[in-house]
């Protein structure tokens, strides 16, 4: 094989030349079989490289930054978030999402129900009549669930606004990597 350039890659000593990629025999992070495998190609072009230095390049990664202890935070609060998300929208995956817009309708004529039954309630009366059910058995079923849910809601943001405050009082990135995000789930009764 003709050499007319090679790559020497000074942070894992490897050697590319022609695309390929020959890894130092001293590189534990390559498995052992592979390293073997190249040993006698990386030692010749080791070789060659000490005698025409003129066809080496030195091919040095740029440094991975390290993040701000701002940029940590704010990827630890969108972890804590999304935990948060995912529990309150798996509570109410099981109804369609148009659905779920009427939610807080069904809520607010529900709730104006129970202080007053002579109140309008056109979203839940065609509701109570297209399941075949009375309008106050509908009103009980809307506010079971709208206090459930309720429930649910203030105990996961209440533990997702606990960690927000833990994470606010981080002063370091090691703080902030330390800080475990995890929702416990009410017990039903």
């Amino acid at each position: 094989m003709e050499i007319t350039s090679i790559i020497y890659r000074p942070h894992t000593k490897a050697y590319v030349v022609n695309d390929i990629c020959y890894p130092s025999p001293d590189d534990e992070t390559v498995p052992a079989e592979i390293r073997e495998y190249y040993r006698t190609g990386y030692e010749g072009i080791a070789s060659v490289a000490q005698e025409h230095p003129e066809l080496v390049t030195v091919e040095n990664l740029p440094e991975t930054p390290v993040p701000t202890l701002e940029e940590v935070k704010a990827a630890k609060l969108a972890e804590i978030n999304a935990g948060c998300d995912a529990i309150l929208k798996q509570a109410v995956s099981g109804y369609p999402e148009t659905e779920q817009q009427t939610f807080y309708k069904q809520d607010a004529e529900s709730a104006a129900y129970l202080e007053n039954p002579e109140t309008e309630t056109p979203f839940l009366t065609i509701l109570a009549a297209a399941r075949g059910i009375s309008l106050e058995d509908m009103v009980t079923k809307v506010r079971a669930k709208t206090d459930a849910f309720s429930r649910l809601s203030a105990f996961i943001c209440g533990q997702r606004q606990a960690m927000e405050d833990e994470l606010d009082a981080c002063a370091s990135v090691e703080e902030v990597e330390a800080l475990l995000v995890s929702y416990q789930l009410p017990e039903v009764a």
